[in-house]
């Protein structure tokens, strides 16, 4: 789907994804996170297949990549 969603890192730090579903946070030390999906902002007819709230352990010098499958609301 071609949409902007909002993301957010410990609940302190928002992104918008790139409309194909790329984000990025900059300067995010090392350790365990919350990245939580901000549902308002999902196109209507799409929900998520995935937890809302998923926590990620970065390690430096890597990038966490977190895929959000979306099906078709019946």
């Amino acid at each position: 789907f071609v949409h902007s969603v909002k993301m957010m890192l410990d609940g302190k730090f928002t992104q918008m994804s790139e409309p194909q579903g790329a984000y990025f946070f900059a300067n995010v030390s090392p350790g365990k996170h919350m990245l939580t999906l901000d549902m308002k902002t999902l196109p209507i007819k799409y929900i998520p297949l995935i937890k809302l709230q998923n926590e990620v352990n970065v390690a430096e010098g890597t990038t966490y990549i977190l895929h959000i499958p979306m099906k078709l609301k019946e």
